[in-house]
């Protein structure tokens, strides 16, 4: 018996390299593909130049790319690349695509689909945290502008909320606070997820007593959050390790389109950039330490659990770490202030016995919490009352994926 139709409503490739956007969508796309023929329309507002095209040749019944450029309805979408499929649910990525589907509704047949609506994060408090970053970051015309359209924002995140029969975040504390906002609202945490290699790194120590270290930063660096991040660490943090660690020090920072200010780090020559590189995991077995020194964001950071997959000691700020239930000494260290930042670095990397037992700790804590068995849960409890719905109608849940 085929499985029924769900319509994956994206801003970006799914792809299992790339952004924290095409990382989450791919995991998305993995899972639904075990209960659902899966139809994905990417209508690319982001990038997809970076991703890979085989995960959707793989797993999804059709691929469909709309130019992010293009004016178009909901309704015309259906009309054009979907005429007379029936959907049995529209699973919709990201609060810039949710007016979109609200949009097909009037197109389609009774009975409507089930409509899940994946948030990711919090765009009400991370549009907040900016407007404070860009601030302290003497942009106050930028602070002005985020401030003064946080109202609509808002506006819109509760207009489009209450249309869907679930909505889905990254981080239980991001769940936690919409749910208070929107009373009524089936709010679900679905975690970010990352595929655990079998043999990370090939076993490679991350640093030894002598040896020069290798300090890495990965993320998208033209999102402020980023940039703003890496700035800080190498313009505040980096010169204090340097300073004390008495031992040869790089600093790699890799991600895709960095801004003028981000390329500028490799002034400092122990800074490298990096652009758009084919694969990220060689720089990860690379380092000797990876730093996450974020100061603006909600959700959580797929950089952190691509960190622990491979096994690389990890140090972050607080809200860097937010949203993940990681506890400071247990799988990573903490830290805020530029002085306890690098004391925490060069503890991770001189005291061997306490980074090995985080490392070990980490690399357990993310197999648990954030595999695609943990997606796959969290999903099906999401699908639950969609599921039980299409067994009734003999149309059963199935395992078996494609």
């Amino acid at each position: 018996m085929s499985l029924p139709n769900l319509l994956l409503v994206t801003p970006s490739l799914p792809s299992l390299t790339g952004t924290g956007t095409m990382l989450r969508s791919a995991m998305s796309l993995e899972s639904l593909s075990t209960r659902f023929q899966v139809h994905v329309l990417n209508l690319n507002l982001w990038s997809t130049r970076f991703g890979k095209l085989s995960l959707v040749h793989n797993r999804a019944a059709s691929y469909t790319e709309v130019p992010g450029g293009s004016q178009v309805d909901g309704g015309a979408l259906l009309d054009n690349f979907f005429p007379g499929v029936q959907f049995a649910a529209i699973h919709t990525y990201r609060l810039a695509m949710a007016r979109l589907v609200v949009g097909m509704l009037p197109r389609i047949k009774s009975p409507l689909p089930y409509l899940v609506l994946d948030l990711d994060d919090d765009e009400c408090e991370l549009s907040s945290h900016l407007s404070s970053l860009l601030e302290d970051g003497n942009d106050p015309q930028g602070a002005s502008q985020l401030r003064a359209a946080q109202p609509q924002l808002r506006m819109l995140q509760k207009m489009l909320t209450h249309r869907f029969d679930a909505i889905c975040m990254a981080s239980l504390h991001d769940c936690r606070v919409l749910a208070a906002r929107y009373p009524g609202a089936s709010v679900n945490h679905l975690p970010n997820g990352v595929r655990i290699p079998e043999n990370p790194c090939a076993d490679r120590v991350p640093y030894r007593e002598g040896e020069a270290a290798k300090i890495l930063f990965v993320g998208a660096l033209n999102y402020p959050p980023n940039t703003d991040g890496i700035c800080f660490f190498c313009e505040r943090v980096f010169p204090l390790i340097q300073k004390t660690s008495g031992i040869p020090l790089s600093l790699q920072v890799v991600g895709s389109d960095p801004p003028p200010r981000v390329a500028l780090l490799s002034r400092n020559p122990a800074v490298t950039v990096y652009g758009n590189v084919p694969s990220i995991e060689p720089y990860y077995c690379d380092a000797s330490l990876c730093v996450v020194p974020l100061r603006a964001g909600s959700g959580t950071r797929i950089k952190i659990l691509e960190a622990f997959s491979l096994r690389r000691p990890t140090v972050s700020t607080r809200l860097g770490a937010e949203g993940l239930d990681v506890t400071h000494g247990e799988q990573l260290l903490l830290a805020d202030e530029p002085e306890d930042f690098a004391r925490a670095c060069l503890h991770m990397l001189n005291d061997t016995g306490s980074r090995d037992r985080m490392v070990n700790s980490a690399d357990a804590w993310v197999r648990s919490n954030h595999s695609i068995t943990s997606i796959q849960r969290a999903m099906d409890a999401i699908y639950r009352p969609l599921l039980a719905r299409l067994g009734e109608s003999g149309v059963p849940p199935q395992d078996t994926a494609r």
